[in-house]
């Protein structure tokens, strides 16, 4: 038998399609690393969580989602993780060590489908034999090996250890973490 150790985690900040800001990528969430207790793991989330509440609260009014993670408003998914970072700066706690990242991409909400080939790409936008694209900045539909090498550019800098729906369902070059 193979045991996996139980990891908790907590929605930092939402963004995406629904949100403002031109990032359709859905939200961001963070969890200790492993081999933490299950207190030690909570204390850690529970001072990340109000470190972001004290920071939005001084920028701008913290707008909670039902999920009780914050909207804001991101251009990039990068600034949802400067935001965190930014936030924790007068903490004990450091990411990639401490804590990580998981950004929950949600490409299915912002994946089209076109015909390759045939004027799918526009002026500045990648020719693709690949029929889906990814509209993960407003405006900018890409095919999926430009969308992959955005997500592992952004896995390799900084501190994720998971994306959740990195990619649409139908598209069978997965991207693995």
């Amino acid at each position: 038998k193979q045991w996996y150790q139980r990891r908790v985690a907590i929605t930092a900040g939402n963004s995406g399609k629904s949100g403002p800001g031109k990032n359709n990528m859905s939200s961001l969430a963070v969890c200790p690393k492993l081999g933490l207790s299950y207190e030690k793991s909570m204390k850690i989330l529970e001072s990340i969580y109000k470190a972001v509440e004290e920071m939005l609260k001084k920028k701008q009014q913290p707008c909670v989602s039902p999920n009780g993670a914050f909207n804001v408003s991101c251009d990039k998914p990068e600034q949802m993780i400067e935001l965190v970072k930014e936030a924790i700066t007068e903490l004990e706690i450091v990411p990639g060590s401490d804590f990580f990242f998981v950004l929950d991409v949600l490409a299915s909400d912002f994946h089209s489908e076109v015909v390759p080939g045939q004027g799918s790409a526009k002026k500045g936008q990648s020719q693709s034999n690949s029929r889906h694209r990814y509209d993960w900045f407003e405006g900018q539909l890409k095919p999926t090996e430009d969308f992959c090498d955005f997500l592992e550019g952004l896995v390799e800098s900084e501190d994720i250890i998971g994306l959740v729906d990195p990619l649409h369902y139908e598209v069978c070059n997965c991207l693995f973490i």
